[in-house]
């Protein structure tokens, strides 16, 4: 048994004397010694801006002349007079990387393209606030970007967007005109806009889904020709929830508690729009439609106080009815039923 234990041992041995033999040479190869470390612009392939890679001029505290990906690495201040950032190339993209930019009395705006038109001007993560203007103007450059950012206390619009831009995730409050401000085109996914002048602008043909426009002094939603709001909300504004002109989808929304007496949850001024399927209570007119060629179809509207529905003659419009109530205590799955009225797809319902 000893001898067993001691030629096991001593074969550990010999493997691992043989491991130790056959292991790599330890002289360096020839040549220079290379560094095996990143450089910053490997770590960090983004473009800081600052005073030497971005620097300002007289109007502009930073400006972006070529096109590239960029960050902020401190909050920025507009002082009186300038805009925050100048954007006059294209295929730029600004990462505030959660800083602001805050603007002082009597600043301009936060980030601008100035009357140019570069394209692709994109902008994520971050806060616009107090700028003595609007928070982001991107007017002029089509084809933009805006995820993410809060747009806080501007003495403009929140944002200014411009053709085929998309804005996804972002929130404007007490903004002193329009939280978001589009000049058409302009795509309009999970926003928000709390107590600004009005909760969204739009000239034409833009797109808003799940976007909530709350407590703003003046209209929730305005928009013109073109443009479809779907499963959004209108709530407590001091005006009316959506106010539109023609050609245009109105569905899924929930539209409460705005404006006064002749204040309406929805009001269609022009032809050829199209109201379906929304929830509309607790405003002065319910749906009030003042030009012909509408349809309005599967709308459940009630306590309005001074009419439920107001539609001139000349439109399309499912029967509209009182929805039945149960007459006793329902506790299961029986009872109760749908009338009629209720069981028309194309019903309009009053409760």
């Amino acid at each position: 048994m000893k001898l067993k234990v001691a030629l096991v041992a001593a074969g550990t041995l010999a493997v691992g004397s043989v491991g130790y033999l056959i292991a790599g040479p330890l002289t360096p190869p020839g040549g220079s010694v290379a560094s095996t470390y990143k450089t910053l612009s490997e770590v960090e392939p983004r473009i800081a801006i600052n005073a030497t890679n971005t620097p300002g001029n007289g109007t502009n505290v930073f400006v972006i002349t070529q096109p590239g990906s960029y960050y902020l690495a401190a909050n920025v201040s507009v002082p009186s007079g300038k805009n925050g950032i100048l954007v006059s190339a294209s295929r730029v993209t600004i990462d505030l990387n959660g800083f602001a930019i805050v603007g002082s009395t009597g600043s301009l705006e936060g980030i601008t393209t100035a009357g140019g038109s570069p394209s692709h001007v994109n902008a994520r993560n971050g806060t616009i606030a107090t700028c003595g203007s609007t928070g982001i103007n991107l007017v002029w450059a089509p084809s933009c970007l805006i995820e993410n950012v809060a747009f806080a206390g501007n003495k403009g619009h929140g944002l200014q967007a411009g053709n085929n831009t998309h804005v996804s995730n972002c929130s404007a409050s007490n903004n002193t005109n329009s939280g978001f401000y589009s000049a058409g085109g302009t795509e309009f996914q999970d926003c928000t806009a709390y107590w600004n002048g009005s909760g969204f602008t739009s000239q034409q043909s833009d797109m808003y889904e799940r976007c909530t426009a709350q407590y703003n002094t003046g209209i929730g939603f305005v928009i013109t020709v073109d443009t479809k709001i779907i499963n959004c909300q209108a709530i407590g504004n001091g005006q009316q929830g959506i106010v539109c002109t023609s050609d245009n989808w109105i569905t899924g929304c929930q539209v409460h508690g705005n404006g006064g007496s002749n204040m309406a949850g929805i009001w269609a001024t022009g032809v050829y729009n199209h109201i379906e399927g929304n929830d509309v209570v607790n405003n002065g007119y319910g749906i009030y439609v003042a030009g012909a060629t509408n349809f309005i179809y599967r709308n459940k509207v009630g306590s309005s106080t001074q009419a439920n529905f107001f539609i001139v003659a000349g439109n399309h419009v499912g029967t509209i009815g009182t929805a039945s109530t149960n007459g006793s205590l329902i506790n299961g799955s029986s009872g109760g039923g749908m009338g009629a009225l209720e069981s028309d797809p194309n019903a309009n319902l009053i409760y």
